[in-house]
């Protein structure tokens, strides 16, 4: 808990407005505020079958630029069993905000390890485009991020219409979602072992990495100019108080970073 702290502390030092968390119980958030200081609102899924935090997630905010509150979850599958994402409002107060509001989806499908997790990843995607899409009718901007547990040339990635084209988003506005994060599928073409993806495989079979961690926007956030679009990126954190932050190669989940224009 205290690298986290340490970690949550050094991103908002570093500009962010809004860091999402995995994995993370109410106690955990509880405690991480009590020394970060920071806005937070922290979810729990009601999935019977999943143990302690695991579908737990939570953000923390800069309470003079956003405010944030809980609108529901999305579930999907037969008898609501498949857990989708948790529906964020959030609002923005600064004065150079693209929008004034936007809903946040906070996603952490299920495992590949696990038994079924494809076609529980497929039934997540479609229940939550479906909710998406009645954001999209009512002009609400979408943001979509976390843990999607497959890499975005994968069909649930597919199946929640998001691709790496953001002509099609804009030709397809109240149906697509633009994927910024492709480019991280890959190491450089002129350095083949800089870093990539954003999960670390101990035991790799096809790659030592995979892009896992993602975040994809609705049309309100494209521009025709160059610095219009939406940006995916390692999130380049300082040490701070003294603690150092891991690289891409000593842990599991690497930090992500999404630029709003």
């Amino acid at each position: 808990m205290e690298d986290a702290a340490h970690v949550v502390r050094a991103a908002f030092l570093d500009g962010a407005h809004l860091i999402a968390l995995s994995e993370v119980s109410r106690q955990t958030m509880k405690a991480i505020h009590s020394q970060v200081g920071l806005g937070y609102v922290a979810f729990r899924m009601k999935v019977g079958s999943s143990p302690g935090s695991r579908w737990d997630s939570g953000v923390f905010f800069r309470e003079d630029s956003l405010s944030c509150r809980t609108t529901g979850e999305v579930y999907g599958g037969d008898f609501r069993s498949v857990k989708a994402a948790h529906n964020v409002s959030v609002r923005t107060t600064g004065a150079d905000a693209t929008v004034d509001a936007f809903r946040l989806y906070l996603v952490h499908w299920r495992s590949p390890l696990l038994t079924d997790s494809a076609e529980a990843r497929v039934a997540a995607a479609r229940a939550l485009h479906n909710k998406v899409r009645d954001s999209l009718a009512k002009e609400y901007p979408v943001v979509v991020m976390g843990d999607f547990n497959e890499e975005p040339f994968g069909e649930s990635l597919w199946e929640l219409r998001a691709t790496r084209d953001p002509l099609l988003v804009q030709r397809h506005p109240g149906l697509m979602l633009y994927n910024p994060s492709w480019g991280l599928t890959a190491p450089r073409c002129d350095w083949p072992l800089s870093p990539f993806g954003s999960f670390a495989m101990k035991q790799a079979k096809r790659s030592t990495r995979h892009l896992y961690d993602q975040a994809l926007t609705s049309m309100h956030f494209l521009s025709n100019t160059s610095d219009g679009f939406p940006a995916v990126r390692f999130a380049e954190l300082a040490e701070e108080d003294g603690v150092a932050l891991p690289d891409l190669y000593t842990h599991d989940h690497s930090p992500m970073e999404l630029l709003l224009p």
